[in-house]
């Protein structure tokens, strides 16, 4: 025969979901100031990664950027669009002008954060010159025009203004 215990201890059914209940209540309070502090965080980082680029290129370009592929220094390029997610860091020879791009050859390829967007530029399309060995500052939008081009703003999705989006500087701003 089978013993009945009379003294069973443990937690019903209607305890535990009220505990449940409880603990999803408590995390989604946490989840969205968490989720917006974290999208900020992602915006402060890719406009730093940004600026670093600009840093990079123009030490770079000063310190006798060597291009890939070929023996001699180069001049420095930053290429930036409107609503990319990254930039790239390109070297080409030497010149008095801006040099074609099918002449650049690539450096580095600088990504954004996830969901982070180049969202205001003067152009759509900006490419910035640092020119060997001084490491000088120029721009031009897509069509070659000069442009003074002093930074932009990313931003989540891209935004351009809150607390979702930041100004970045290009060096010349520093």
């Amino acid at each position: 025969m089978r013993a009945r215990f009379s003294n069973v201890s443990g937690f019903s059914l209607v305890e535990l979901m009220v505990v449940v209940a409880i603990v999803v209540m408590l995390w989604t309070l946490t989840y969205a100031p968490y989720s917006y502090y974290s999208d900020v965080a992602k915006v402060r980082i890719s406009a730093e990664k940004i600026e670093q680029a600009f840093s990079e290129a123009r030490l770079s370009s000063s310190m006798g950027l060597s291009v890939p592929g070929t023996d001699t220094n180069g001049d420095a390029y930053v290429v930036l669009s409107q609503w990319a997610s990254g930039v790239g860091l390109y070297a080409a020879k030497s010149g008095s002008g801006f040099a074609p791009e099918s002449e650049f050859r690539l450096l580095r390829a600088v990504p954004l954060e996830k969901g982070i967007e180049i969202s205001r530029l003067p152009s759509p399309k900006v490419t910035v010159k640092f020119s060997a060995p001084s490491g000088a500052f120029s721009a031009v939008d897509e069509n070659g025009a000069p442009v003074a081009f002093t930074g932009g703003t990313l931003g989540l999705h891209g935004a351009v203004s809150g607390t979702l989006s930041r100004e970045f500087r290009s060096v010349s701003a520093f």
